[in-house]
C-alpha cells in the first residue's frame, strides 16, 4: 500500500531513497592470490609472459600445469637445463641479463618445491603461502636477499663460517664476503704487452745461446787442430833424429834405457844384467853396494 501511494503521488525520489535503492555489496579480496591473471604467450626461453606488462607467473603457469593435474618433474628438468647458472652464461641472444636469469631460476626452484610437496601445494592453493613476497630461503639462490635481509642460499643447515673453507675457492668467497677489496688495482702492464716482452726475451736468449755455442765449438776445433799439428811435428822430429843417427830397433831400446837411467846400471838389481847386455862395449863399473852403507861400513 505505501509504495502504491508513493507512486501515485509521483514521488520517485522518495520512493527510490526509501525502498528501491540497491545496496552495494562489498567483496573482500582474498589475502593471497594463488594465480596470476593469466599469461598470453611463452617466449623463446619457454617462460610465460604478457605483451603489455611484466608480471610474476604462478607455479602452475611456470610449468604449464592445470591446478588439478598431477605434477611431473619433466617440465622442471627442461627449465633447469635452460636457466641453470652454470649453463650458457655468455649467451646474450635471449636478451636477458644475468640477474633476470637467476631470478627466473629461483622461481623455477621455488615452484618445484611447492608443487612437488603435497602439503606445501595444498597450503599454496588455499592461501598462497610460499609464493610471491613470502619467499623461502633455499640453497639455489645465492646472492639474493629476502625482506628480512637474509641471504638466499644460506639456510639453517648451511655453515658459512671460516671452518668450512676447504679449498682456495672457498677462501676467496669467504674473503669477498667478509673483507671486500677497498681499492681496485689496475694492471701496470697489459697482458698482451707482457706476452710480447716474454717472447722477445726468449728470442734474444736463443740467439745469444746459439752464438755462444758456435764460438765455443769453433775454439774446441781450433785447439784440437793445434794439438794434432804439434803431435805431428814431434813425431816428425823423432823420425828425423833416428834416421840421421841410423838408430834401428835395438838402438831405440838402448836409447830408451839410457834416457831411463843415465848411470847405465838400472833402477833395480834385476835390471843390471839387461843394461850390461845393451851397453857391453862401454866400461861399466860394478854397481855400488848400498846395503853395506846402510850397516855403517864404508863404501
Amino acid at each position: 500500500m505505501p509504495s502504491t501511494l508513493l507512486k501515485k503521488a509521483k514521488l520517485p525520489v522518495a520512493y527510490q531513497c526509501c525502498f528501491c535503492q540497491p545496496r552495494k555489496r562489498s567483496r573482500r579480496n582474498p589475502p593471497f592470490r594463488t594465480y596470476a591473471s593469466g599469461y598470453e604467450f611463452r617466449d623463446n626461453m619457454n617462460w610465460p609472459c604478457r605483451r603489455n606488462s611484466s608480471f610474476t607467473p604462478s607455479p602452475y603457469e611456470i610449468f604449464d600445469l592445470e591446478k588439478s593435474a598431477a605434477y611431473s618433474k619433466r617440465k622442471f628438468y627442461e627449465l633447469v637445463k635452460i636457466y641453470h647458472p652454470d649453463r650458457n652464461e655468455h649467451n646474450s641472444s635471449d636478451g636477458l641479463t644475468h640477474i633476470e636469469r637467476l631470478e627466473r631460476y629461483r622461481l623455477i626452484v621455488q615452484a618445484h618445491e611447492i608443487l612437488s610437496d603435497p602439503a606445501k601445494r595444498k597450503q599454496y592453493d588455499i592461501s598462497g603461502v610460499g609464493w610471491g613476497t613470502s619467499r623461502t630461503i633455499d640453497r639455489y639462490s645465492r646472492g639474493f636477499t629476502n625482506a628480512e635481509g637474509k641471504r638466499y642460499g644460506f639456510g639453517p643447515e648451511d655453515d658459512s663460517s671460516i671452518f668450512q673453507n676447504a679449498t682456495w675457492e672457498d677462501w676467496e668467497r669467504w674473503y669477498r664476503r667478509h673483507d671486500p677489496p677497498k681499492y681496485h688495482y689496475e694492471p701496470y702492464l697489459h697482458p698482451n704487452a707482457f706476452a710480447s716482452i716474454v717472447i722477445l726475451l726468449a728470442v734474444l736468449s736463443g740467439v745469444l745461446m746459439a752464438t755462444r755455442g758456435g764460438q765455443f765449438s769453433g775454439s774446441i776445433e781450433e785447439k784440437a787442430q793445434a794439438f794434432t799439428e804439434e803431435t805431428g811435428r814431434f813425431l816428425a822430429s823423432r823420425k828425423d833424429h833416428f834416421e840421421e843417427n841410423e838408430i834401428k830397433s835395438t838402438g831405440r831400446v838402448k836409447h830408451f834405457l839410457e834416457k831411463r837411467d843415465p848411470s847405465k846400471y838400472g833402477l833395480k838389481e834385476e835390471e843390471e844384467e839387461v843394461y850390461r847386455k845393451h851397453f857391453a862395449n862401454s866400461v861399466l863399473e860394478p854397481a855400488p853396494n848400498l846395503k853395506g852403507s846402510e850397516k855403517g861400513q864404508p863404501l
